[in-house]
């Protein structure tokens, strides 16, 4: 089967390019799965933030549209207060 020693290291060659070529696969996959669950990770992570922005901005929104209709009424209030007690 092995002739001289030159062929002894041919397999022990073939050998070490296998393991290494099974590892780096190995490693591979895994790179590739760990990849994918941060991206899952990432993807909530935004729609969670993205809950939180609607949840945060859209009463806000509603305060400044209440301020804004606030602001109206009182100035309305002020000019027909300012007429009956011009008209007095």
């Amino acid at each position: 089967m092995f002739e001289t020693s030159g062929d002894i290291l041919n397999i022990a060659i073939a050998l070490s390019v296998a393991f290494v070529a099974f590892f780096l696969s190995f490693l591979i996959f895994y790179l590739i799965m760990a990849m994918r669950d941060i991206n899952f990770v990432t993807r909530k992570a935004k729609i969670i933030a993205d809950k939180v922005d609607s949840y945060i901005t859209s009463p806000a929104k509603a305060v400044i549209a209440l301020t804004e209709k606030l602001k109206l009424i009182t100035h309305f209030l002020e000019h027909h207060k300012k007429k009956e007690n011009s008209k007095k």
